[in-house]
Protein backbone atom coordinates (compact mmCIF):
# COMPACT_ATOMS: atom_id res chain seq x y z
CA UNK A 1 0.00 0.00 0.00
CA UNK A 2 1.37 2.95 -0.86
CA UNK A 3 -0.19 7.09 -0.32
CA UNK A 4 -2.37 7.15 -3.15
CA UNK A 5 -1.57 4.03 -4.93
CA UNK A 6 -0.36 0.57 -4.76
CA UNK A 7 2.69 -1.39 -5.71
CA UNK A 8 2.93 -2.50 -8.96
CA UNK A 9 2.18 -6.41 -9.68
CA UNK A 10 3.14 -6.80 -13.16
CA UNK A 11 6.56 -7.69 -12.79
CA UNK A 12 9.26 -9.51 -10.67
CA UNK A 13 6.05 -12.67 -9.54
CA UNK A 14 3.90 -9.71 -8.73
CA UNK A 15 0.18 -10.71 -8.27
CA UNK A 16 -2.87 -8.52 -8.27
CA UNK A 17 -5.03 -11.19 -6.44
CA UNK A 18 -2.69 -11.41 -3.61
CA UNK A 19 -1.86 -7.69 -3.30
CA UNK A 20 -5.85 -7.39 -2.93
CA UNK A 21 -5.98 -9.75 -0.06
CA UNK A 22 -2.96 -8.04 1.62
CA UNK A 23 -4.29 -4.83 1.35
CA UNK A 24 -8.03 -5.29 1.47
CA UNK A 25 -7.63 -8.00 3.77
CA UNK A 26 -5.04 -7.44 5.87
CA UNK A 27 -4.14 -3.71 5.57
CA UNK A 28 -7.65 -1.86 5.16
CA UNK A 29 -8.88 -3.86 8.34
CA UNK A 30 -6.02 -1.74 10.71
CA UNK A 31 -7.61 1.13 12.51
CA UNK A 32 -8.40 3.97 10.44
CA UNK A 33 -6.30 6.13 12.50
CA UNK A 34 -3.07 4.29 11.55
CA UNK A 35 -0.32 5.62 9.74
CA UNK A 36 1.04 4.65 6.41
CA UNK A 37 4.47 4.98 5.37
CA UNK A 38 5.27 4.47 1.35
CA UNK A 39 7.67 2.58 0.45
CA UNK A 40 8.16 4.88 -2.36
CA UNK A 41 7.90 8.87 -1.92
CA UNK A 42 8.32 10.20 -5.80
CA UNK A 43 5.49 13.35 -4.83
CA UNK A 44 6.84 14.69 -1.59
CA UNK A 45 4.23 12.65 0.71
CA UNK A 46 5.57 11.01 3.75
CA UNK A 47 2.64 9.65 5.73
CA UNK A 48 -1.10 9.09 5.25
CA UNK A 49 -3.64 7.05 7.66
CA UNK A 50 -5.63 4.06 6.70
CA UNK A 51 -8.72 5.89 6.81
CA UNK A 52 -7.53 8.78 4.19
CA UNK A 53 -6.14 6.00 1.62
CA UNK A 54 -9.56 4.22 1.74
CA UNK A 55 -11.20 7.50 1.45
CA UNK A 56 -8.61 8.94 -1.36
CA UNK A 57 -7.03 6.46 -2.98
CA UNK A 58 -7.77 5.44 -6.34
CA UNK A 59 -6.57 1.95 -6.80
CA UNK A 60 -8.87 1.08 -3.42
CA UNK A 61 -12.18 2.26 -5.14
CA UNK A 62 -13.16 -1.10 -6.41
CA UNK A 63 -16.17 -2.70 -5.55
CA UNK A 64 -14.47 -6.74 -6.02
CA UNK A 65 -11.33 -8.44 -6.45
CA UNK A 66 -11.85 -8.95 -9.66
CA UNK A 67 -12.12 -5.56 -10.40
CA UNK A 68 -9.06 -5.26 -8.71
CA UNK A 69 -7.06 -7.37 -10.72
CA UNK A 70 -8.71 -5.70 -13.77
CA UNK A 71 -7.42 -2.60 -12.75
CA UNK A 72 -3.95 -3.43 -12.20
CA UNK A 73 -3.70 -5.88 -15.16
CA UNK A 74 -4.78 -2.76 -17.66
CA UNK A 75 -2.67 -0.12 -15.83
CA UNK A 76 -0.38 0.07 -18.47
CA UNK A 77 2.58 1.46 -17.21
CA UNK A 78 5.84 1.44 -18.57
CA UNK A 79 8.96 -0.67 -17.50
CA UNK A 80 11.24 0.88 -15.02
CA UNK A 81 14.09 2.59 -15.70
CA UNK A 82 16.92 -0.18 -15.15
CA UNK A 83 14.66 -2.95 -14.45
CA UNK A 84 17.00 -5.62 -15.62
CA UNK A 85 19.80 -4.96 -13.30
CA UNK A 86 17.10 -4.34 -9.84
CA UNK A 87 15.13 -7.24 -10.37
CA UNK A 88 18.25 -9.85 -10.05
CA UNK A 89 19.85 -7.55 -7.44
CA UNK A 90 16.71 -7.59 -5.47
CA UNK A 91 16.48 -11.06 -5.58
CA UNK A 92 19.96 -11.38 -4.02
CA UNK A 93 19.52 -8.55 -1.20
CA UNK A 94 18.77 -8.58 2.09
CA UNK A 95 19.33 -11.59 4.93
CA UNK A 96 17.44 -14.76 4.73
CA UNK A 97 14.20 -15.06 7.24
CA UNK A 98 16.62 -17.80 9.00
CA UNK A 99 19.52 -15.73 9.48
CA UNK A 100 17.19 -12.73 10.93
CA UNK A 101 16.21 -15.60 13.38
CA UNK A 102 19.62 -15.99 14.43
CA UNK A 103 20.46 -12.09 15.11
CA UNK A 104 17.24 -12.25 16.72
CA UNK A 105 16.02 -9.80 14.51
CA UNK A 106 12.78 -11.71 13.61
CA UNK A 107 9.69 -12.76 15.53
CA UNK A 108 7.84 -16.28 15.20
CA UNK A 109 3.78 -16.27 14.34
CA UNK A 110 3.44 -16.66 17.87
CA UNK A 111 5.71 -13.73 19.03
CA UNK A 112 4.64 -11.20 16.50
CA UNK A 113 0.65 -11.67 17.51
CA UNK A 114 2.01 -11.29 21.17
CA UNK A 115 3.91 -8.03 20.23
CA UNK A 116 0.78 -6.47 18.33
CA UNK A 117 0.27 -2.79 20.24
CA UNK A 118 3.90 -2.75 21.15
CA UNK A 119 5.46 0.91 20.44
CA UNK A 120 8.97 -0.95 20.42
CA UNK A 121 8.31 -3.48 17.83
CA UNK A 122 7.30 -2.62 14.31
CA UNK A 123 5.59 -5.69 12.51
CA UNK A 124 6.20 -5.99 8.67
CA UNK A 125 5.14 -8.03 6.24
CA UNK A 126 6.91 -8.39 2.83
CA UNK A 127 5.15 -11.14 1.02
Amino acid sequence: LLIRGTGRTDFQNGSARAQYDSIFNRLLKLPEETMVFPAHDYKGDTVSTIGEEKRYNPRLQVKSIDDYVELMNNLNLPSPKLMDVVVPANMHVGLHQDELAKEGLSLNTRDAIASLGRPDVLLVDLR
